[in-house]
């Protein structure tokens, strides 16, 4: 196979895996991503890798399980040693299978190697046809210019794609400085902060149970002062009760010696009274008794004016007064 045929097969897989790699892209994740490593449309490893098969393969294109076999171990070479290359050149990972199950290093796992297995088999039982086909009707001079053209435009890309990438990892390095001045400022600010935290808080916790500690204290003094002010409240009453139970008792002693002494005096009274009165009756009784016996008694001169003049009847008006 010439030099030529080589050039136009990495060209063309080189484009149809970066079409490959967008519709991946756009079919996951929803959304349009320029795949390649370079600016323009072509993944570099595919053309080169399928390429590779196309050269390595073409002899076992009719037994397709061997065809399988040998595609998915170079495609699982070609995509470490791409992978462990690109890592050295620019110290980062352009693509990371760590995730994935059955995986070495990130480089490769198990279900990409068997998608590019199936990928290579596939190319080399349908689409290699066509591209051959389509390369012997195009004319020799034209494919020239064209890969000429196609070589220097993908030249002049990987030239400033290298540049830009050195001057990305410069800026990288340049940020990754100052973010490492910035999280040194920041552990120092923080560290401090989250000291001078600690101590704030340490402060408010000894301040709270300070406060907690004497809030106990108030508590207790004003339990203390309530308990001692219901004892004394209850000895209060309690002495009350007694001084109440003494006064009725002295009340009622004091009542009972009064109304002895003014039964007695009553009584004295009476007996006083009733000799008195019995007196008296008696002296009017005297007096009485001597009324009768002088009223009665007529003199010489009454008896002489009761017979000389009997119309007069001194004596019988005497008795009618009686």
């Amino acid at each position: 196979m010439d030099i030529l045929k080589i050039l136009f097969f990495i060209t063309i897989y080189s484009f149809l895996g970066w079409c490959v790699e967008v519709v991946y892209h756009t079919v996951k994740y929803g959304d349009f991503s320029n795949r390649g490593l370079v600016n323009g449309p072509v993944c570099t490893i595919y053309g080169f890798g399928f390429t590779g098969v196309v050269l390595l393969l073409d002899s076992f294109r009719d037994n397709i399980f061997v065809l399988f076999a040998a595609s998915i171990v170079l495609a699982t070479a070609l995509e470490f040693v791409t992978g462990w290359v690109l890592e050295k050149l620019f110290h980062e990972k352009w693509w990371d299978y760590s995730k994935e199950p059955f995986n070495l290093y990130g480089y490769i796992c198990v279900r990409f190697s068997l998608i590019w297995g199936l990928a290579a088999t596939s190319a080399m039982m349908t689409i290699h046809p066509l591209i051959e086909k389509c390369y012997t009707l195009i004319p020799h001079r034209l494919c020239i210019a064209c890969l000429i053209a196609a070589g220097v435009i993908y030249l002049a890309d990987w030239s400033i794609t290298v540049i830009e990438i050195r001057k990305l990892r410069i800026r990288l390095r340049i940020a990754k400085g100052i973010s490492d001045t910035m999280d040194d400022i920041a552990n120092f600010l923080g560290t401090n902060l989250h000291e001078s935290t600690l101590d704030v808080m340490k402060k408010s916790e000894e301040g709270r149970e300070y406060l907690q500690k004497k809030s106990d204290e108030g508590k207790e003094f004003l339990q203390e002062t309530h308990d001692a002010y219901v004892e004394k409240r209850e000895a209060w009453l309690l002495s009350m009760a007694e001084n109440r139970e003494m006064f009725l008792g002295r009340m009622e002693y004091e009542t009972d010696r009064l109304k002895k002494s003014l039964d007695a005096t009553r009584e004295d009274v009476t007996k006083a009274g009733r000799e008195r009165m019995e007196a008296l009756l008696n002296s009017l009784a005297h007096i009485r008794s001597r009324y009768e016996k002088t009223s009665f008694r007529t003199s010489f001169t009454e008896r002489r004016l009761a017979k000389s003049f009997p119309a007069l009847d001194l004596l019988r008006k005497t008795k009618k007064k009686e």
